[in-house]
């Protein structure tokens, strides 16, 4: 039986200094934690791997993990369409298992460089996640992850870019409407994509994950000075459904027909919650935790690949507890008249400090906006650069051209349908579905079936491998359905 070398020392474990409990005694401090977690990693094909002296350490990597995946503003919709019980569970469950998936997509590529060393343990992989799936799939995968990591990327970036417009609305209102704004950020952000990737730019991942933390928690500030006001609004326990609930509803025959007395009703978020709005706030959710089609990238840019569950962990810690927070206290200060934006919702009912608050978030959400559609563009500007062969140690007018296009493709879009949310669940319930619970374990079962080295995969492995693909299946069916069903209404929640 083949056994997995690496192609350097093994470094130490964060673990190793720590001592069992009978070697506290005699000084043999680490010996047996280090003997056993090097035992846990080579069970699955993980050692050291390939060292990156120049790359992110742990710290650097987690922050750019919440910079990826920290969407608050829309949380407290998102808990509004679920009902609050079910969006707290899906606010505990769903990022455990996003964790542990994005832990297998790290284990893949740990594998992959160790069993392959001379393709992929020497030189930076250019596209992570498509060369996991051809690795343990085939061509045909690397494809259909590639299209998806696509459609991924473009999606963040119009969803980037309504955010960004949303907020300028916010800050400065009756000027101009949504769609001309677009216009403005077309001309004004256009220029920034000819230079070259913004993904490259260690100071710009660095400005967008302080300035998604800081925007959080501005917010979540904003929303409890504005539950201090008593200019808050009053629910009526069985008020008539609202247009948030017409938004996914009445756009079916079928659906508008659905009696009242079918409906579930939350006493919290004094909403009817039903089939429709509940995988509505379900797909937002899973959008807004997620960044998976970044992870690949993150961790092969780390010193220390193998660290990556370190990283994973705490990122995904912050991350759920800005969301819960958010989300719950944003839904029991509003109630039903909750704005996919929760921050006009506070500068309707809140009083001069929290507006103030309300404000300086969305200053920092324009910036934070168009950063991420710049980011997000770039990837799908680049592999159309690739596709046509334009050289890439170098930019000429073919590379504005093809820039300019991908921007303008996106402007369009968000043109079409000027509401965040809206792209935020189909995406969430399509191509983040498929990154974050379909392609993981599948590729992860793949590469440890495979191969000289017959790694084993548990019986409870494959269980929770099973139920994870059904859950992304069934979200990715409903998921979809619900978020046709809202871009055929114009409903939209009025936060006044």
């Amino acid at each position: 039986m083949a056994q997995f070398e690496p192609l350097l020392p093994e470094p130490d474990s964060p673990f190793d200094t720590i001592p069992s409990v009978a070697e506290r005694g005699n000084g043999k401090a680490g010996t047996r934690t280090k003997d056993l977690t090097r035992s846990f990693n080579r069970r699955r094909g993980v050692s050291a791997g390939h060292v990156d002296e120049n790359g992110l350490g742990v710290a650097s990597a987690s922050l750019f993990i919440v910079q990826a995946i920290l969407l608050t503003v829309p949380m407290p919709r998102a808990l509004n369409l679920t009902g609050i019980p079910a969006g707290v569970v899906l606010l505990l469950v769903l990022p455990s298992i996003m964790a542990y998936m994005s832990v297998l997509l790290g284990r893949c590529l740990v594998i992959m460089k160790n069993r392959w060393p001379d393709k992929y343990g020497k030189q930076r992989i250019r596209s992570p996640f498509p060369e996991i799936g051809k690795a343990a799939g085939g061509r045909i995968w690397e494809i259909v992850v590639w299209i998806s990591i696509m459609i991924a990327n473009f999606g963040a970036s119009v969803v980037g870019v309504l955010v960004a417009v949303s907020s300028v609305t916010l800050l400065i209102p009756d000027f101009l409407s949504d769609r001309l704004w677009l216009l403005v950020v077309l001309g004004v952000a256009m220029p920034m994509t000819w230079p070259g990737s913004p993904m490259h730019s260690f100071f710009v991942g660095w400005a967008s994950a302080v300035g998604a933390l800081l925007s959080t928690t501005l917010v979540l500030a904003a929303i409890i000075v504005a539950g201090l006001s008593p200019a808050l609004p009053s629910t009526t326990g069985n008020s008539t459904l609202l247009v948030a609930t017409s938004e996914v509803s009445t756009a079916s025959g079928a659906i508008a027909s659905t009696s009242l007395s079918s409906l579930v009703r939350n006493e919290h978020s004094d909403m009817a919650t039903s089939f429709t709005t509940f995988w509505m706030g379900t797909s937002m959710i899973i959008f807004t935790l997620t960044g998976m089609s970044l992870y690949p990238t993150i961790q092969n840019d780390m010193r220390k690949p193998q660290r990556w569950p370190l990283a994973v962990v705490p990122a995904y810690i912050v991350s759920v507890a800005y969301c819960m927070s958010t989300g719950v206290v944003g839904v029991e200060m509003f109630h039903s008249s909750v704005h996919p934006n929760i921050l006009y919702n506070v500068q309707c009912h809140s009083s001069k400090v929290g507006q103030v608050l309300g404000k300086a978030a969305a200053g920092i959400y324009i910036v934070n906006g168009i950063g991420e559609a710049l980011i997000s563009s770039a990837a799908v500007a680049q592999e159309a650069e690739e596709l046509l062969k334009l050289p890439s140690h170098k930019v000429n007018y073919k590379h504005i051209l093809v820039r300019s296009g991908v921007w303008l493709v996106i402007i369009g879009v968000a043109v079409a349908v000027p509401h965040f949310h809206k792209y935020q669940a189909l995406v969430g319930a399509t191509t983040v579905c498929m990154n974050n619970f379909i392609f993981p374990p599948l590729f992860y079962y793949w590469l440890m079936k495979s191969g000289e080295d017959h790694l084993k995969v548990s019986i409870c492995e494959n269980l929770v491998f099973t139920a994870v693909v059904i859950f992304g299946a069934v979200a990715i069916t409903c998921g979809t359905y619900t978020s046709m069903l809202a871009f055929l209404s114009d409903g939209e929640p009025r936060p006044c």
